[in-house]
């Protein structure tokens, strides 16, 4: 409950109008829904996405600095499929999820599609490493942890595998959900 507030306040009053730290204003975000990962394109274009009680993942876009929230075209999106990450370059935007569910949009939000997802392991982190290079991990399978590469700004994902078998880093059932980058460097 609390990140949907959160993420409520920072989405509808970050860029609606220039306001001073100490005058933040509380408001419902109307969604009904957890959002989890927000994209702040310009002072007026804004994404959010999200999970509606575990039974349909969440997009609102807008285009009026957060005055109002459209919600957008998804054609052939999975039911059921919460999305924990967004990231974006220029317009472009990826957000992922449940189930390995990956989305897209080209156009701020306005339209998504599904490209092919090589996992049904739950995405929990995605970054852009560059405009066309985009990483998403999550969750563990054996010794293997799920991270995905787009060299093509996310319109195809083939799988890689990452062999973690440090310790130190291995934990039992640990999943992956940060993503930093030093240079050309994948951490």
């Amino acid at each position: 409950m609390k990140r949907r507030i959160c993420l409520s306040v920072v989405v509808l009053l970050s860029a609606a109008r220039p306001v001073a730290a100490d005058t933040w204003e509380l408001l419902n975000s109307t969604t009904g829904a957890d959002l989890s990962a927000v994209a702040i394109l310009s002072v007026n274009d804004m994404v959010v996405v999200g999970d509606k009680s575990g039974v349909a993942f969440v997009i609102r876009y807008t285009t009026t600095g957060g005055t109002t929230w459209q919600t957008p075209s998804t054609p052939g999106a999975p039911v059921g499929n919460n999305l924990n990450a967004l990231d974006f370059t220029g317009t472009t935007l990826v957000a992922v999820g449940k189930a390995g569910t990956i989305t897209r949009s080209t156009d701020g939000g306005a339209n998504w599609n599904f490209p092919v997802s090589p996992t049904s392991k739950e995405l929990q982190v995605v970054a852009f490493v560059t405009s066309n290079i985009v990483v998403a991990a999550g969750q563990k399978d054996g010794n293997d942890y799920t991270v995905i590469r787009s060299v093509d700004g996310g319109v195809s994902w083939p799988a890689l595998n990452v062999d973690l078998t440090d310790p130190d880093i291995n934990n039992n059932g640990v999943n992956l959900k940060a993503i930093a980058f030093n240079g050309a460097t994948v951490i």
